[in-house]
C-alpha cells in the first residue's frame, strides 16, 4: 500500500482530560467498609477478614476524634460517538 490507497489513522475517541487525587473522608469505620466493598475499583478484593487489624486500628483512631483519609486518585474522560467532531 502506498500514500494514496493507506487509509489514514484513526483518531482516538476517548481522552483523559485530568487527573487528581481526592482525600476522601468517613467518620465511620462502617461507611469506609461500605466503600470498599461496594466499590472494587477502589480496592480490588476487599475482605474485611484479611483487613480486620488495620480496620480495628483504624477504629481506634476514629474513637480518639482522628478522621479516616483516603487517597483516591480520580481522572476525567471524554469520549465522542464515531460521527462527532
Amino acid at each position: 500500500m502506498d500514500a494514496l490507497t493507506t487509509p489514514p489513522p484513526r483518531k482516538r475517541r476517548t481522552k483523559i482530560i485530568g487527573s487528581i487525587i481526592a482525600i476522601v473522608v468517613m467518620v465511620a469505620l462502617g461507611a469506609l467498609a461500605w466503600y470498599l466493598k461496594n466499590l472494587p475499583f477502589v480496592y480490588p478484593d476487599f475482605s474485611i477478614a484479611a483487613a480486620r487489624a488495620h480496620l480495628e486500628r483504624l477504629h481506634r483512631d476514629s474513637l480518639e476524634g482522628r478522621p479516616i483519609q483516603l487517597r483516591q486518585p480520580l481522572f476525567r474522560l471524554t469520549a465522542r460517538r464515531g460521527g462527532d467532531r
